[in-house]
């Protein structure tokens, strides 16, 4: 079994029975080769968070951080990381595995991430993401 299907299986594993039995049907998600981007409806998922604390590496939170979350599974294999650091994620579109954007909210500035495809070997800077979703939609792939 190779370090993806093991990677596959904690996804699966995490979402089958830990989410889907604690939301039901109260969230969206999108999963890429070795990611999970998830949309919960709750009234605090840090306080669900910490109910669930030892399925995650929450290591690269800051030490005071509001939520009051331990600093804890630095590096342990199996444990989703929160790759924000506790940001909030506002905005997110994935199209395909590894062709997604996400906007970070921040009370001072926004942070936009792209992951674009290798093929194509370019990156997207100050255009907005959903207008190159569109160029990229109509290649003729």
């Amino acid at each position: 079994m190779s370090i993806l299907d093991i990677s596959k299986n904690c996804m699966y594993d995490f979402y089958y029975n830990t989410i889907k039995e604690k939301y039901e049907e109260k969230f969206k998600f999108y999963m890429d080769t070795d990611s999970l981007f998830m949309e919960i409806k709750t009234e605090d998922f840090y306080a669900d968070m910490k109910s669930m604390i030892n399925e995650f590496d929450t290591s690269d939170y800051p030490k005071n951080n509001p939520y009051n979350i331990p600093l804890i599974n630095k590096k342990v294999l199996g444990k989703f990381k929160d790759e924000l650091g506790s940001k909030i994620m506002e905005e997110f579109i994935g199209l395909r595995s590894k062709l997604y954007a996400y906007k970070v909210f921040e009370t001072e500035k926004e942070t936009k991430k792209y992951i674009t495809s290798s093929v194509y070997d370019c990156t997207v800077e100050d255009v907005e993401y959903t207008s190159y979703l569109v160029v990229v939609i109509t290649l003729p792939w």
